[in-house]
């Protein structure tokens, strides 16, 4: 994404920025990139976060991605039964 391009709802896209470099981060998504995708300061301005709130929000986030893991896991093999 390159959030840096949009010229309304800038914030928005900031968060779309940071979501994906730390879904990414968690081993989740398709990239261009090899690695995690760089994370723009520019984004953290916009948000009005540092990278300790980060921190913060990633380790928030890791109980919900395995929720999330294990579903879509469950949901695959639904399908694959229904097929």
């Amino acid at each position: 994404h390159e959030f840096e391009k949009a010229k309304e709802f800038k914030k928005e896209a900031a968060i779309v920025h940071l979501s994906d470099v730390l879904i990414h981060v968690r081993g989740y998504g398709i990239s261009l990139y090899r690695k995690v995708p760089p994370l723009q300061e520019k984004a953290l301005k916009i948000l009005k976060l540092n990278l300790f709130e980060i921190k913060d929000i990633f380790f928030k986030l890791e109980p919900r991605l395995y929720e999330l893991k294990f579903f879509t896991e469950e949901l695959k093999r639904e399908m694959e039964l229904n097929t």
